[in-house]
């Protein structure tokens, strides 16, 4: 499975957060008793050279009673901004599943703000 790749070089221009857990007050938790994790930060990114990527950051339980946790940025492709927000929104979902982070896809469409934010007038 392709995970995306390494974009440091390109400086992010904007940001559009869905989900911050400081703000929230609390993470969104995911997994299991036995394997929770909790959702940090899930927001999407507008680069520099007009691209777009989806940041997210996620914790686990750590060994010495604190929160470890790591995030990753995940390019979106071109091609899937082509077509309708809803469309967007199916290859996000399949692509990097919002729901195992706590999105569905009906979700991230009622996020005011979000489609114009990536550029769509088109739902």
């Amino acid at each position: 499975m392709d995970y995306g790749k390494e974009s440091s070089y390109l400086s992010v221009t904007k940001t559009f957060t869905v989900f911050d857990f400081l703000k929230a007050g609390a993470p969104r938790m995911m997994g299991d008793e036995k394997h929770p994790e909790r959702l940090e930060r899930y927001a999407f990114e507008k680069r520099s050279d007009g691209s777009y990527a989806l940041a997210v950051q996620v914790g686990w339980p750590g060994s010495s009673g604190h929160w470890d946790g790591a995030g990753n940025s995940f390019d979106l492709p071109a091609e899937w901004f082509d077509g309708s927000f809803w469309a967007f929104l199916g290859k996000l979902t399949e692509k990097y599943p919002a729901v195992s982070y706590g999105f569905t896809k009906e979700e991230l469409a009622s996020v005011d703000g979000l489609m114009e934010f990536l550029g769509f007038s088109d739902f």
